[in-house]
């Protein structure tokens, strides 16, 4: 019975000490703690300076989709999004990401915050819950929530409105077909000439939204972010928060 118990405790003990090695071994230790003599980390504590150093803000809203949060503060819509991975980060450094798998968190613009990336679900046929369920969620915590998109090279344009969990309007079009177009046209959408509800669907001579005009329900409905290297937005902060967006 001793020997098993001293059996036990020695294995106990060299597991423990071979758990503690492996552990200091594989530690991540900071860049910014790391010797300046070593190179590698003399890179990366000036890549991250670059990307940190305030600049922006920076335009952007073609071949892209975005969120609009009715919202005075990104930490806030970065938290009811799900991110994970968030660092602070400029506009320049942060759109560039967005053009692959993560999402740029704006400063609030306006009275809106606005969250940027292919890493946002997309509209495709209208089916995606995904995307409807976010929309909805922050809707809810934020009172109206909304959704944009357009690529010229297939043709495809959409917005979403949310107010207090539901959807009071959407319209999403692609290569010519009408994906969605539901609730009650707004204003500025009567102005634009383009395939309505009273249009009938076999009208050769229907003319579609594209990307421009989802720039023009943008700015109606919250900020045209094509337009933000414009003069009256030069006091915008120039950090945002970039992460991925949780499965």
């Amino acid at each position: 019975m001793f020997s098993l118990l001293l059996l036990v405790l020695i294995v106990l003990l060299v597991t423990g000490l071979g758990w503690a090695v492996f552990r200091q071994v594989n530690r991540k230790v900071p860049i910014e703690d790391m010797p300046l003599d070593n190179e590698w980390a003399m890179q990366e504590q000036e890549a991250l300076r670059k990307r940190q150093m305030p600049f922006g803000p920076v335009a952007f809203g073609y071949k892209v989709r975005w969120m609009a949060v009715k919202a005075n503060h990104r930490e806030q819509v970065a938290t009811a999004l799900g991110m994970s991975q968030l660092e602070m980060v400029n506009w320049h450094y942060g759109l560039q990401e967005a053009r692959k798998n993560h999402v740029f968190v704006t400063p609030a613009i306006k009275g809106w915050v606005l969250a940027v990336g292919l890493g946002l679900p997309d509209f495709d046929d209208g089916k995606n819950p995904k995307l409807s369920d976010l929309l909805s969620r922050l809707s809810q915590t934020f009172g109206e929530a909304h959704f944009y998109a357009s690529h010229r090279a297939i043709s495809h344009t959409c917005w979403l409105k949310y107010i207090d969990g539901q959807r009071v309007r959407g319209l999403s079009t692609i290569e010519g077909t009408m994906l969605l177009n539901e609730g009650q046209q707004t204003g500025i959408e009567a102005d634009l000439v383009y395939f309505n509800a009273d249009t009938p669907e076999d009208d050769k001579n229907a003319t579609y939204p594209d990307e421009q005009s989802v720039m023009d329900i943008a700015a109606d409905w919250s900020v045209n972010p094509s337009l933000l290297e414009n003069a009256e937005f030069s006091d915008i902060e120039g950090l945002g928060t970039l992460g991925y967006l949780r499965p």
